[in-house]
């Protein structure tokens, strides 16, 4: 499996087109955005929350996959309280 890491990403939508678009750049190919097109808002969104709240990311060009870099089980995000309910 040879992933490749995501550097840079914009969101955008085709309003003549009436389709959601979401580029990407990979390490090593600098200025060579590569675009996937979107079925719906709800796809785009979590894609953005995806690339926004996890670091690094990386795409499996074999598989069509982007996926997050590895953490720890029970890993909290830097900053982030404790969710109400949950044990400390």
């Amino acid at each position: 499996m040879l992933l490749q890491r995501v550097i840079r990403y914009a969101a955008a939508y085709n309003l003549k087109a009436k389709e959601y678009n979401f580029y990407y750049e990979l390490e090593g190919q600098e200025g060579k955005m590569k675009v996937t097109m979107l079925n719906s808002a709800d796809d785009c969104v979590a894609l953005c929350d995806l690339f926004r709240n996890e670091s690094p990311m990386y795409y499996w060009p074999e598989q069509e996959y982007f996926i997050t870099g590895r953490e720890a089980v029970g890993e909290r995000e830097l900053g982030n309280a404790v969710a109400e309910g949950s044990p400390e």
